[in-house]
């Protein structure tokens, strides 16, 4: 008790956490009963204050609500992607990553319009080889949209969609049709030109197994390495070192960090300089579930001194996961990221 009390927040936390898995498993009907009990139990909290914890009414109660808000957002939008489930559409689409995976070429997008209706849903898409434009161009085509389910394909193929907030799959392309680039390029956008320019950068001056080598553990550019070089790394068991992760980002904040205090700069202004590096480094790499978690972490310490000049690692690394889950939820089924944080 000693420990919940020292660190309610972390606990907190930990409860959306586990509250949001749980409920998302459970069928909608449930989901609304339950959010409606402890929206009640919140308000009786409140209006007896004086007879109720106030660890209870702060930091158990309103985790809870989160995690039932979480569950019903996931719930819907993952049932609206299921009307579309075994339908040929016509789709409007803009891409987003490239992945090569030698038969096929596997693109994640961005479904902005079905059947001419407005839409804003991630899917893969499956074509035979490399669309005309480059990445965040439009297109327009006729394709067969699938609903990934927890079924024969196992509940890792499932849950490794969905923690991409990848609701449908589609093949059989057809009529494929260039719109031209996007008019209002996002963040995203610019993150992935500034990683291009930077493997570019690689390419100019070093090998091609080295320039593999190093934009895979700097940028997490992973589709240059030769197959015999993956094959090598899963045998030693050490192929999570070719994903770009908290590793990496400690590595190159350490580097950096003691750059900038050889320059002589002052604690505030270090940390707000870190603060942006992080942010910036997190956004060139992807954003992957890993790296956010490594970056929200990096800068809850930064931001720690900035306020308080203290740091617990355990508050932050529960906060981390949590605003990583509500920023994006179907983070909450990425397996890796729960055994990293486990």
């Amino acid at each position: 008790m000693q420990s919940l009390k020292k660190r309610p927040f972390a606990f907190s936390c930990a409860i959306f956490l586990a509250s949001a898995f749980l409920l998302f498993q459970l069928p909608k009907t449930i989901i609304l009963i339950f959010s409606g009990l402890v929206f009640v139990s919140e308000v009786l909290a409140v209006i007896f204050r004086k007879r109720v914890s106030v660890f209870f009414a702060l930091y158990m109660i309103p985790p809870l609500i989160l995690a039932s808000a979480t569950a019903l957002f996931l719930n819907k939008t993952t049932i609206d992607a299921l009307t579309f489930d075994q339908k040929l559409c016509t789709v409007e689409f803009t891409t987003k990553d490239m992945t090569d995976r030698g038969s096929f070429i596997s693109y994640d997008v961005c479904i902005t319009s079905i059947d001419g209706k407005p839409a804003d849903v991630s899917a893969a898409l499956s074509v035979d080889s490399p669309l005309e434009g480059e990445l965040f161009s439009s297109y327009s085509a006729d394709v067969k949209l699938y609903a990934p389910k927890n079924g024969d394909s196992g509940s890792s193929y499932y849950y490794s969609y969905l923690s991409k907030g990848i609701l449908l799959t589609a093949s059989d392309a057809e009529n494929i049709i260039l719109l031209g680039e996007t008019d209002r390029p996002s963040p995203e956008y610019y993150f992935k030109k500034t990683n291009t320019a930077l493997g570019d950068c690689f390419d100019s001056f070093l090998s091609e197994r080295q320039n593999a080598l190093s934009q895979a553990f700097v940028l997490g550019n992973r589709d240059l390495l030769p197959d015999d070089v993956l094959y090598s790394f899963r045998k030693l068991g050490l192929s999570h070192l070719l994903a770009v992760s908290g590793l990496h980002l400690s590595l190159i904040c350490a580097l950096f960090e003691g750059l900038l205090r050889k320059l002589g700069l002052n604690k505030k202004r270090l940390c707000i300089i870190m603060m942006l590096s992080v942010s910036l480094y997190a956004g060139i790499t992807g954003f992957s579930p890993s790296v956010k978690r490594a970056a929200i972490m990096l800068i809850l310490y930064y931001a720690s001194f900035l306020i308080s000049k203290s740091h617990d690692s355990v508050t932050s690394l529960l906060s981390s996961v949590a605003l990583i889950c509500l920023a994006s939820p179907y983070s909450l089924f990425d397996m890796g990221l729960w055994l990293s944080f486990t």
